[in-house]
């Protein structure tokens, strides 16, 4: 695998993933009482704790894709 295929594939994973991420910030504005209304049916949870789930999973998204994706996506571009 040359450097080249690896900063390409680093490059469409980052921006594949803040595709996704800016794709579940719209759905939540759009959804967030319906998403709400059927998983308070199947889980005993409050509103703040299920906007508390989101927030921290939109977080976690949002920590994997710089880490994971992003800055060897850089560091890649560096070396080159």
């Amino acid at each position: 695998m040359t450097i080249e295929t690896l900063t390409s594939f680093f490059m469409w994973s980052t921006l594949l993933s803040w595709g996704m991420q800016i794709f579940a910030f719209v759905m939540i504005l759009a959804v967030r009482d319906w998403a709400y209304r059927v998983h308070s049916k199947m889980f005993p949870v409050t509103k703040d704790q299920f906007n508390l789930v989101i927030y921290s999973t939109l977080i976690a998204m949002k920590t994997l894709t710089i880490l994971l994706f992003f800055i060897p996506w850089m560091a890649l571009l560096i070396v080159k």
